[in-house]
C-alpha cells in the first residue's frame, strides 16, 4: 500500500468526550488535498465517523489494542489508488 503524505498525526487517547469529536472537526477543517489526518481514540469514534460520511471524507478506523482505534482521514478528492497505512 501506498501512504499519502503530508500526514499529521493527532492522539486524543486523554481527552473525554466529547473534547475527542470536536479536536477532530477542528482539525479536518484544515485538512488539505493529498494530506492524512491520523486520529488516535481510546474508542471507535462512532460519532466522528457519521460527521466524516456527512463531510463527504474518505476513512479508514481500526483497532490497534484494547482502548486505542486509529482512523485514518483523507479528502473524497485524494486520489483513489492511494490508500492510507497505519503508522505501526
Amino acid at each position: 500500500m501506498k501512504s499519502i503524505e503530508p500526514r499529521t498525526e493527532l492522539d486524543l487517547r486523554q481527552l473525554e468526550p466529547p473534547a475527542p469529536l470536536y479536536r477532530a472537526l477542528e482539525a479536518l477543517r484544515c485538512l488539505q488535498r493529498n494530506h492524512l489526518l491520523l486520529i488516535h481514540t481510546r474508542f471507535k469514534p462512532v460519532h466522528l465517523l457519521e460527521q466524516l460520511e456527512s463531510m463527504s471524507f474518505e476513512f479508514d478506523t481500526e483497532e490497534l489494542s484494547e482502548q486505542h482505534w486509529l482512523t485514518s482521514v483523507w479528502r473524497a478528492s485524494s486520489p483513489a489508488s492511494v490508500n492510507p497505512v497505519s503508522p505501526l
